[in-house]
């Protein structure tokens, strides 16, 4: 048995704002139904003083039946068309062109209400719907119009009629824009909720194996000698990597510019604290990506060398002609004789990793060491920007 997709294969999301539509309609057509019986009373009162009686219970009755019509033809998304809506608005006007032959001008003087009384204004509310409160409005000036030359006066009464027939089908507009624009917002917030339900399953998934044995080889590497120290620092460049992609923190840009401060936020841990005395910093791609890339150099010898339990900070400054990075640790501390070491078994962190990184944005980078080690790096703005 083959089972059936729901409303022919539509997606919720689709349904959902076809059913809004649907009711915005049938609202319109039940108001189209209470103005026409208001019509109907109005012109059994007076049909004894009308021009054509006869004509005028025809034209009524005409009414009754495009009343019944559409509603039926708009219910149906796919009859919202451009002929089928003109003709809607072609009828109003003919009946409203009516009102001078049917009713007389003496008829006319003392009510100001043609054959449609205030049936006329629902084609207009219709095109506002359809189309928006500006073509609504139009459409309604323009029945009005047409009302109102039948009996031309400086009458208040007319001129508020003529004003109606332009306010009420804006306002039926801006109505169904309105909540077409909170369904929308409705569609997006539910895809937002969904998302984060789903990165929230992956977290849940990725946390109980992937994160885990990144932090364990990260915690337990730097035991097993400088092979374990160099495997912790890349577990922990991945384990960062990952819980960015999984959390969406992403760096924001603008214009080729990434933000500096929250890129260098994606770093902060238990044991790395990250601060800053401005809000965003936005600096060029290429000047973000080699401070990063510095200052993780850094937090790897801290890792490596400061001793267990060591602590860092990150502290970013926004100078008037500079951009300050500091890295603070309160680990063992460093000597000359070390770097001098460490360079001649072939490690080159500081001098290429650190110091020629911010080099060759036309910067300087320095360290001293006082109970731990602390590294400024200084790139100035008018060299990069």
């Amino acid at each position: 048995m083959v089972a059936r997709r729901p409303l022919w294969g539509r997606s919720m999301r689709t349904v959902d704002r076809l059913d809004v539509q649907h009711s915005i309609y049938r609202a319109a057509g039940m108001v189209r139904a209470a103005l026409l019986a208001a019509t109907f009373v109005v012109n059994l009162v007076r049909v004894t003083e009308a021009l054509h009686p006869l004509w005028l219970i025809g034209v009524t009755a005409a009414m009754l039946g495009w009343t019944g019509a559409t509603w039926v033809w708009n219910q149906q998304p796919e009859r919202r068309t451009l002929p089928w809506m003109s003709a809607d608005v072609v009828f109003t006007l003919v009946m409203v062109g009516s009102s001078r032959l049917i009713l007389g001008e003496s008829v006319l003087s003392r009510t100001f209400l043609g054959v449609t009384v205030y049936w006329m204004v629902c084609a207009p509310i219709v095109i506002g719907i359809w189309k928006g409160p500006v073509a609504g409005a139009l459409c309604g000036a323009v029945i009005g119009a047409v009302n109102f030359v039948q009996v031309p006066t400086a009458n208040p009464r007319a001129w508020l009629d003529v004003t109606c027939m332009i306010m009420i089908p804006a306002l039926g507009g801006l109505i169904a824009d309105e909540l077409s624009h909170l369904m929308r917002q409705r569609e997006r917030n539910n895809a937002v909720t969904a998302s984060l339900a789903e990165r929230d399953r992956m977290n849940r998934i990725v946390h109980d194996g992937v994160l885990q044995v990144l932090a364990m080889v990260e915690r337990e590497g730097s035991s097993l000698g400088p092979r374990g120290a160099e495997l912790a620092g890349l577990a922990y460049e991945q384990e960062v990597r990952l819980r960015d992609m999984l959390q969406g923190r992403m760096p924001t840009s603008q214009g080729g510019s990434v933000d500096l401060v929250g890129l260098l936020a994606r770093r902060a841990r238990a044991d790395v604290s990250v601060s800053s005395v401005v809000g965003r910093l936005l600096v060029p791609s290429h000047v973000a990506e080699e401070l990063d890339a510095a200052v993780g150099e850094v937090l790897a010898n801290v890792r490596r060398h400061a001793g267990p339990g060591a602590k860092a900070w990150i502290l970013i400054e926004d100078d008037d002609a500079e951009v300050v990075v500091s890295v603070r640790d309160d680990g063992v501390g460093m000597t000359d004789d070390d770097v001098l070491q460490a360079a001649g078994a072939g490690h080159q962190g500081v001098k290429e990793s650190i110091e020629g990184r911010v080099k060759a944005l036309g910067g300087i980078a320095g360290w001293r060491s006082q109970g731990g080690v602390e590294w400024e790096m200084r790139v100035p703005k008018e060299r990069t920007w």
